[in-house]
Order: C-alpha cells, then structure tokens, then sequence
C-alpha cells in the first residue's frame, strides 16, 4: 500500500501480508501511525512486542507497587524486577519531558484492536527468559561494566528531544546503533534484539498457519531489519524458549521476601 507511512514494512509470506510497523517506545509520531495503520488495514490480527507479562504491565500503566516486586520475587523475577524498575525510571523521565506516555504506541495497538474487535497476539518472548538468557550470557566483568553504565545513564541523563526520537527510526541511525551494540556487548545484542526478532517472526508464522492473511506487527524499529531478513527462516522456538537456572544470589533473595 502506497499510502501507508515510511515506517511500515510490507512483508508477504504465502498469501498473507504483514505490515511490520517500526516505532520509536516514546513518540507521538509512532502513536499516530500505530493508529493511522490499523484503521487503514483493517487486519485479521494485530501483534505486539509484548509478551503477556509486559501486556498485563503496560495495560494497567501504572507504577510497581511494593507488592507487584515482592510477588515478583516470589516468582523468581529478580531479573525483570530490576530491568523494570531501570528502565521505567528512564522511559518515565523522557516521556515527561516529552508528553508521551512510554509504551503509548503499543497501547494504541491494543486500544485499536479491542474497539475494531480485531484479535490481539503477543508476539514477544517472556521478558524472564530474555533477561536470563542476557544475563547468563555475560562474563563477571562484562555484568558489572552493564550495571555500571545502566547507573551512570539514570543519574547522568542525556538531552532527548522529540526528534532525537524520532532520529531512532531511520534506517541508517538504527544501523549503526546496532552496529555499536554488537561491538560492545554482542552477547547482549544476541539475547535482546536477534533472538527476539527470531521468536517474534516465529509467532507471525504461527499467525499465517491460523489463517490470518493481513497482519498489523507494532514492534520497535530495531527489530524491522532482522524480522524481515528472518521472515522465512526455520526457526527452533524450543532454543529460544530455553532459560538457564536462576543464579544464586536471586534464589536466596527469593528465601528472604
């Protein structure tokens, strides 16, 4: 379709066609193509890079209570816990100064599905798996130069502007984001952005064999290169589902909460 916006990725496999939409997690713009797409569409399915923890989370869209983290820990999430909790404090800091709620664009989806009774998929893996599988993946000093840096960025911010944002979406800023990535910590680049984009892939697989044929996927603009270059590839769903056991230190904060 010609007229749909530049962030779309017209993808066909067999007869279906799924229109892969990039998005930045805190843009207006992305909002308003998330919306703008659907309605155009008028797909068979919508699926979102959520998994059904991130769904129920970014739904309710409200703060972790000391009860969410405790029920979290109980259930051994000591990994998403922290991811949470960091990445909440960044997201909430640039939406506010933005005016964009994070996750607005992948709310969107879900509103827009709901009211056009559209079925909804979440084709993510679970945010315990990814994390653990990131997590183990790293040498010692690797997850302290991670956890270091993840400190430094909250308490020194950088200046982020509605198109700096935006910025994050072309093809050739995405690029060499990635580029960077895989040269610093290419481990964490393997678990977060390539396998995710293998297993999401997967889950539109399995949204074609139900007999869905067009297919509206809202997923980070980071995940439009791989997803395409994946699009027909076999993929082994058992591997990328595979968690490593919980470390130590998490079981026994587990034992005290």
């Amino acid at each position: 379709m010609s007229d749909l916006p530049a962030s779309v990725t017209e993808l066909h496999r067999g007869d279906a066609t799924i229109f892969l939409v990039g998005t930045a997690h805190v843009s207006q713009a992305s909002v308003d193509e998330v919306r703008a797409v659907i309605a155009r569409v008028k797909p068979d399915a919508v699926g979102v890079e959520l998994c059904p923890t991130r769904l129920t989370a970014i739904a309710i869209g409200k703060p972790l209570s000391a009860s969410d983290a405790r029920g979290l820990l109980r259930e051994g999430k000591t990994l998403y816990l922290v991811a949470q909790l960091t990445l909440a404090a960044y997201q909430r800091r640039i939406g506010k100064k933005l005016g964009v709620r994070p996750g607005a664009e992948m709310v969107a989806a879900i509103e827009a599905a709901r009211a056009a009774n559209i079925e909804l998929a979440t084709i993510d893996r679970d945010i315990d798996v990814t994390l653990r599988r990131a997590w183990a993946s790293l040498s010692a000093p690797k997850r302290a130069m991670l956890g270091a840096s993840l400190v430094i960025g909250l308490a020194r911010p950088q200046a982020v502007s509605a198109d700096t944002v935006e910025s994050l979406k072309d093809p050739k800023a995405r690029e060499e984001l990635m580029a960077e990535l895989a040269r610093a910590l290419p481990e964490i680049k393997a678990a977060v952005i390539d396998e995710r984009d293998q297993y999401m892939v997967s889950r539109l697989h399995e949204l074609v064999a139900a007999g869905r044929r067009r297919i509206v996927a809202v997923v980070g603009a980071a995940h439009v290169p791989g997803m395409t270059a994946q699009l027909d590839a076999a993929i082994d769903r058992a591997r990328l589902e595979s968690a490593p056991p919980r470390s130590l230190a998490a079981r026994a904060l587990m034992r005290v909460v």
